[in-house]
């Protein structure tokens, strides 16, 4: 009787992948070998293109194989000591790529903090179902404090979630351009705006008559602070519109602000009245000739203005005539009215 010789199959060489969420482990002719053939015989294995881990999870994992059967035109000489055989093998985790997306932005508050949420944050890289995802940080850093495009950096990333120790992740730290917006500065016009009465609607402005609201701690931005402004009209009165135009920002931050207005508007003006003195003219006649012209003089029109700015003109008048005794007679002036100025009398003899 003769009897058939034992093959011994091995499971050789290295057994590994990527993890893929299931069991299955894929092997060629390389991962097999035996011992136990004759010379030159035509034997071999045939070579079982998948087997199976333990488990799906990463790390060292007993690869099995079943189904072993014996091939080639002397395989009848030959019995198999098994027909299943195993050998540790090895379950790599999967790459988890994180991504910082969608918009990333904010207005200009002094620092380089980004404000973050799950929507700034994906992923690819997951295998089906599985329960994994990033820790989404609740801030990055932009490059820079200021206003403009910014790389905006986050660091800290892991991974969370039931299957997280199966994945690795790519990068623990990434970035994408965020952009810092413009803060706002509220220019006011403040304080009262007075002037005496001058002809004209020039307001006369100090840095006292500005304020403005925005600025962020210590910044070094500011107002240009026109010196004028016009009045709406020339006329005295209080409670008067006062317009500055041509407002813009001054300081090494002003790049980081933007004004609300450029333009600005007072109900805070006043013109008060310009003090106007007529004075009647003295004369002197000889007793018995006819009473000389009575004349005025008048001191503190401005802006070229005459008489034409009185709305009720002076009235003069003297208590001598022509029979009048040698003497000193008044010369009264009284009743002038003009709306803009402040009108005094002096008398003449």
């Amino acid at each position: 009787t003769i009897t058939s010789a034992v093959i011994i199959p091995v499971l050789a060489g290295t057994i590994t992948k990527v993890y893929d969420g299931n069991t299955t482990a894929a092997l060629t002719g390389a991962n097999y070998s035996f011992t136990g053939k004759i010379g030159t015989e035509n034997v071999a294995l045939n070579n079982p293109a998948t087997g199976n881990y333990a488990l799906k999870d990463i790390g060292n994992r007993l690869v099995s194989v079943t189904g072993l059967t014996l091939t080639g035109t002397d395989a009848a000489n030959y019995a198999l000591s098994t027909t299943s055989i195993s050998a540790t093998g090895i379950i790599t985790p999967a790459v988890i790529t994180p991504v910082l997306a969608g918009t990333i932005t904010k207005v200009y508050d002094g620092n380089t903090t980004a404000a973050l949420t799950g929507a700034n944050y994906s992923f690819t890289g997951k295998v089906g179902t599985d329960d994994v995802s990033l820790n989404n940080p609740a801030t990055g850093n932009y490059a820079l404090k200021d206003v403009g495009n910014r790389l905006v950096s986050v660091t800290g990333l892991t991974l969370t979630g039931a299957n997280a120790a199966n994945y690795t992740l790519s990068a623990t730290s990434i970035s994408e351009t965020g952009r810092i917006t413009a803060a706002t500065i509220d220019p006011v016009l403040a304080g009262t705006i007075t002037k005496v009465y001058d002809g004209n609607i020039i307001a006369a402005l100090t840095g006292a008559n500005y304020s403005f609201t925005g600025k962020l701690g210590t910044d070094n931005v500011a107002l240009n602070n026109p010196s004028t402004g016009t009045y709406d009209n020339k006329n005295v009165a209080a409670s008067k519109s006062v317009v500055v135009n041509g407002i813009t920002l001054t300081g090494a931050d002003a790049g980081n602000y933007v004004l609300s207005a450029t333009s600005l508007n007072s109900t805070n003006g006043i013109i008060t009245t310009k003090p106007l003195s007529i004075t009647a003219d003295d004369k002197e006649m000889i007793q018995g000739t006819t009473l000389p012209a009575l004349t005025l003089t008048y001191s503190g029109f401005v802006n070229g203005e005459n008489t034409s700015q009185l709305t009720t003109a002076a009235n003069v008048s003297t208590t001598a005539n022509s029979s009048s005794l040698a003497g000193n007679y008044p010369i009264t002036v009284n009743g002038a009215i003009a709306a803009n100025y402040a009108i005094s009398f002096v008398n003449g003899i």
